[in-house]
């Protein structure tokens, strides 16, 4: 699949982004129409503030990961089934790249990544549905929308862009991952 990529930044005070964006009763009724709803320890419900964790640094920056499709690309018509292996194919490498430009943040910042998406750690499956502990609470992150972020907005004040979809059996123009970074403790 011919596709490029294009990194767009942004940062604004962790409480500025709190008051503005973060709203999780509003959004948890989102993650709850997801499967890894309640499957994934990084995913809702959950059982603290998740506003506790913007409250602990002063500064988030983000992150929005643009996936700009070939032309070539868009002009196809898909199934589902191809539209659904197009999009995962790319969207799982480019969030793999982004991981590990958040980690290394993390490393020199001493921060907090809010990963694009659920957690990804354990190849082997989350322990949540078996009502076990998480095997790596440490290298456990969240996304931004499952702490209740309201990432279209994020994208669109903060990161001058906006969300685009699929259609009709069409790729859109691109998709965006948008993650982040907390840092510059409180």
């Amino acid at each position: 699949m011919e596709y490029r990529t294009e990194l767009i930044e942004g940062e604004i005070s962790a409480e500025e982004y709190l008051e503005k964006y973060v709203r999780p009763e509003e959004f948890v009724e989102y993650c709850r129409q997801c499967p890894n709803h309640n499957r994934i320890w990084s995913c809702p419900e959950y059982d603290f503030d998740t506003r506790e964790i913007f409250r602990r640094y002063k500064k988030l920056r983000l992150f929005g990961l643009k996936i700009v499709y070939s032309d070539e690309a868009r002009s196809r018509s898909y199934t589902r089934e191809e539209m659904g292996e197009v999009i995962r194919e790319s969207m799982m490498k480019e969030r793999k790249r982004l991981d590990s430009v958040l980690s290394w943040y993390e490393d020199v910042t001493d921060g907090y990544a809010l990963n694009a998406g659920a957690c990804t750690i354990c190849a082997e499956g989350c322990t949540r549905p078996e009502g076990k502990p998480c095997r790596f609470p440490e290298k456990r992150r969240y996304s931004l929308e499952s702490l209740g972020a309201d990432v279209s907005a994020t994208l669109s004040e903060v990161l001058g862009t906006e969300l685009k979809w699929d259609s009709e059996g069409r790729l859109p123009e691109y998709y965006t991952l948008v993650a982040g970074l907390l840092y510059d403790k409180n």
